[in-house]
């Protein structure tokens, strides 16, 4: 992975860890997809900002996740 899309993955997860909706959903491209794996649910455009919307962000809920991007990087 090149150092621009870890640059690119590491902004987003930090906006996710802040509840920054907005900023979350700017870190995806127009046709970008958000897919809850534990449920296999996928989000696109504004709607990726309600896997953050009341309570804990499903990236916070699942540290294998964050282990997986870690590896890849």
């Amino acid at each position: 992975m090149s150092s621009e899309n870890e640059e690119i993955i590491r902004e987003a997860y930090q906006r996710a860890e802040d509840k920054d909706i907005e900023a979350f959903i700017g870190c995806f491209t127009d046709d970008g997809t958000f897919t809850d794996q534990s449920i296999g649910v996928g989000y696109r455009g504004i709607h990726i900002g309600d896997t953050l919307d009341g309570g804990a962000s499903l990236l916070a809920r699942d540290p294998r996740e964050h282990a997986r991007v870690r590896r890849e990087l």
